[in-house]
């Protein structure tokens, strides 16, 4: 008996270790040690109405401007014209050059400053925007905005937002079949069209992975319902 104990506490040890190997070493999309929830922005009543008329990508942010007077450093005329007075002419053509030297080191730096802050802002701005319940019941109404379900087809024939339509997310990812299939589906669709994805809410992340499909393939109005079906059944009253 207790042979048998230790034979099945060494194979659920080995088991752990092993598993634990291959999402460290060999996954392809390896599991997060530690769960973090997935940031996105969100919007508000007006702004969502503004992107909803609008040409605005939602999944792209253009950096503010720079202000390049700011940094440059002034030459010192009075400087300069003192020196010449004293005959120090060798001083002031040295001055000058300093200053200029300055300038050019300022506009440099202004310029490696405007690349870094491009490069962060399109790091970050690959997100779709988060709706609410009360938006996404309004959106549920508008014949021109589509929501998908990234669920498998299972859950979504048990129940989902009236008028979505089903991308398994999961089988698209593991057959290509399945993909291909849904790109018949998302690419006749025009790049402008509004689409909101949903899962089932909570810690799903079924709808985070449909949006990255969904932005890399091009569509600029892209929102995620995080609540998902679990919180839109809910305040609906369905069971």
């Amino acid at each position: 008996m207790n042979t048998t104990i230790k034979e099945i506490l060494i194979i659920i040890t080995v088991s752990i270790c092993l598993a634990l190997l291959f999402n460290w070493r060999y996954a392809v999309k390896p599991l997060a040690w530690v769960y973090e929830p997935i940031k996105v922005d969100s919007v508000s009543n007006t702004a969502l109405n503004e992107l909803l008329n609008s040409s605005v990508d939602t999944s792209t942010i253009t950096p503010k401007a720079i202000d390049t007077t700011a940094l440059l450093p002034v030459v010192d005329s009075a400087k300069i014209k003192l020196l010449a007075r004293q005959d120090s002419i060798k001083k002031a053509k040295l001055h000058i050059q300093d200053s200029l030297k300055k300038v050019a080191q300022s506009q440099s730096s202004v310029t490696s400053t405007q690349v870094s802050t491009t490069e962060h802002t399109t790091e970050n701005v690959k997100l779709p925007i988060s709706l609410n319940y009360e938006q996404v019941l309004k959106l549920s109404t508008n014949p021109n905005v589509l929501f998908i379900d990234a669920r498998k087809a299972d859950e979504h024939n048990k129940g989902n937002i009236k008028g979505s339509i089903l991308i398994d997310i999961q089988e698209v990812q593991g057959d290509p079949a399945a993909r291909g299939r849904a790109m018949q589906t998302l690419y006749p669709l025009p790049k402008d069209k509004p689409i909101v994805a949903y899962c089932g809410g909570g810690a799903c992340e079924l709808s985070h992975e449909l949006c990255d499909l969904l932005i890399n393939i091009g569509f600029k109005k892209v929102f995620i319902y995080l609540g998902g079906w679990n919180e839109f059944k809910e305040k609906q009253g369905l069971k």
